[in-house]
């Protein structure tokens, strides 16, 4: 997914736009040495400069997520 800039992250008092997000599965990272069926990672550019900055959760099965129907 692709976004405009429209969503923030203040980090360490700078300021980055989101620029897309990504669907990993299985995960690429482990949560207490387990990989999870799913990751998703918020990836966002900084405002001014090169640097980047990410954010990642992972999903757990469980009820069905109405705002993620369009996604899929």
């Amino acid at each position: 997914l692709k976004f405009n800039g429209a969503n923030q992250l203040l980090l360490n008092g700078k300021v980055f736009n989101l620029d897309r997000v990504e669907f990993h599965s299985p995960s690429e990272h482990q949560l207490s040495k387990n990989t999870m069926s799913l990751e998703i990672q918020f990836i966002h550019k900084a405002v001014s400069g090169n640097a980047m900055a990410a954010l990642s959760i992972f999903a757990i099965e469980g009820r069905e997520n109405s705002l993620l129907n369009d996604v899929w």
